[in-house]
């Protein structure tokens, strides 16, 4: 037996069967709401600026700078796509 505090979601993957009372449920998904809409509150939130700074620290220069470049142009400078690669 356990209060609906103490309740965890292992107990219900254990389990093939739970009994509640009807009390317990409702107390047991006041519970879930509360942790639900507490969730973020003590969390930072991350900005723009600082998922872009965490991006670019994790982005190899060579990457960043040289191939990122070429990835994002619409037309690539001295190359022709009529033209057959020669090797």
């Amino acid at each position: 037996m356990k209060t609906p505090g103490k309740f965890n979601v292992p107990d219900l993957l254990k389990h093939d069967y739970i009994f509640v009372t009807k009390q317990g449920l409702i107390d047991l998904e006041k519970i879930i709401e509360g942790r639900q809409s507490n969730y973020f509150r003590n969390r930072k939130v991350a900005s723009e600026a600082s998922i872009e700074r965490a991006q670019n620290k994790v982005i190899d220069r060579f990457e960043r700078e040289i191939i990122k470049p070429i990835l994002e142009a619409e037309k690539l400078e001295g190359y022709n796509d009529d033209l057959p690669l020669a090797i």
